[in-house]
């Protein structure tokens, strides 16, 4: 048990080392070639090289993603055209133009993207690929996982839902924030829940009606608050998918930081008044969907609108999956917590700290 308190305290520790990043690509057919379009954040290009995004130079970028990026046919490779464009997509991000001709009219191709052996841990590439009218598949790639193929199938559209799905999950797990804001929720419920729940005859919050409310929100908080997580998670992208909503990912890993530095610092001050904190999981909702709404914003600004369309609603519903799980994994803790109130204090003082780190370092 005390191992798995001290993976709980440096959960935030190791989020911070394995923040998720995504990539994408638009690919369209056209007889024997393969346009696409492939778009990056600056940050995750600076991290294979020295990129000036005052000079984007095609002839630095290739070798890094397009080169890697094999598309084949029957087992043959379609040939990279030297024509290469690269711009400025928005304030932090770069977008590639490029064409690959293939040896016969394409019906089926595959593709690896091989980058994701170099880029950042947990690192996705999207793909779309339009392979004629009414023709739309959609695709996830990742490290363990970096090829895919796609079969022209007469009409159908595929969006495959199943990976995004699983990219929710994935993305309930991973993202840095996310994680730190669930230690945050789990902790001030543990610490708070058998005290709230316990009568207490002699204070001013032991009549029935407060015991009867303690022990509701003992129990139906957690749910509550991951909910509101992904609902206003999902509101935000859908929001960023169908208007001019966007906000400069700088900004929005800011207020990421700040948030969960709040969460932690509301705990510290709910743990010293006990009982008396009541509101502070009375309101914890709120909280977790201004986080929720920050976090889809960043998230959607990473991605076309079309594949936030069609893939959201199986990404929400892996989100709240993951969450659950993670909560009901992590529930048994909850009453070591309660028994050692100095370790609920160190891992909300742990969450403030690293929150702090996160925020100096993105304000530079």
């Amino acid at each position: 048990m005390r191992k798995l308190a001290l993976l709980l305290l440096l959960a935030p520790a190791a989020a911070l080392a394995h923040a998720t990043s995504i990539s994408y690509s638009e690919l369209s057919v056209d007889g024997s070639t393969v346009h696409g379009e492939l778009r990056f954040s600056l940050p995750d290009l600076q991290t294979q090289g020295p990129i000036d995004p005052a000079r984007l130079d095609p002839a630095v970028l290739r070798p890094l993603v397009l080169d890697p990026f094999v598309i084949s046919q029957d087992g043959k490779p379609c040939l990279l055209s030297p024509s290469i464009a690269a711009r400025l997509d928005g304030s932090d991000g770069v977008t590639l133009l490029a064409s690959w001709a293939c040896p016969a009219p394409v019906r089926t191709f595959a593709v690896r993207v091989g980058f994701l052996d170099s880029f950042p841990l947990g690192h996705t590439h999207l793909s779309r690929v339009v392979l004629g009218p009414g023709e739309v598949a959609q695709r996830v790639a990742q490290a363990d996982s970096p090829s895919f193929e796609v079969t022209a199938n007469g009409g159908a559209s595929s969006s495959g839902g199943v990976r995004f799905l699983l990219l929710g999950i994935e993305h309930s797990a991973f993202g840095p924030e996310h994680l730190a804001f669930l230690l945050a929720l789990l902790i001030l419920g543990s610490a708070l829940g058998e005290r709230q729940a316990r009568p207490l005859a002699n204070s001013e919050w032991g009549s029935l009606r407060e015991r009867a409310a303690a022990t509701f929100f003992a129990f139906a908080e957690p749910l509550r608050v991951i909910t509101a997580f992904t609902v206003a998670h999902s509101i935000a992208v859908l929001l960023a998918a169908l208007g001019p909503i966007a906000l400069p990912s700088r900004a929005l890993d800011v207020l990421l930081a700040l948030l969960v530095a709040v969460a932690g610092a509301e705990n510290l001050w709910a743990l010293r008044r006990g009982p008396r904190s009541l509101i502070a999981l009375q309101r914890r909702w709120v909280l977790a969907s201004a986080l929720g709404a920050v976090h889809g914003l960043g998230f959607a600004g990473l991605l076309p609108r079309a594949v936030l369309a069609l893939g959201m609603l199986p990404f929400s519903v892996g989100l709240e999956a993951g969450q659950l799980g993670m909560v009901a994994a992590a529930w048994p803790l909850r009453g070591w917590l309660r028994r050692h109130p100095l370790v609920a204090r160190a891992g909300s003082a742990a969450t403030v700290v690293i929150a702090l780190l996160w925020l100096a370092a993105r304000l530079r």
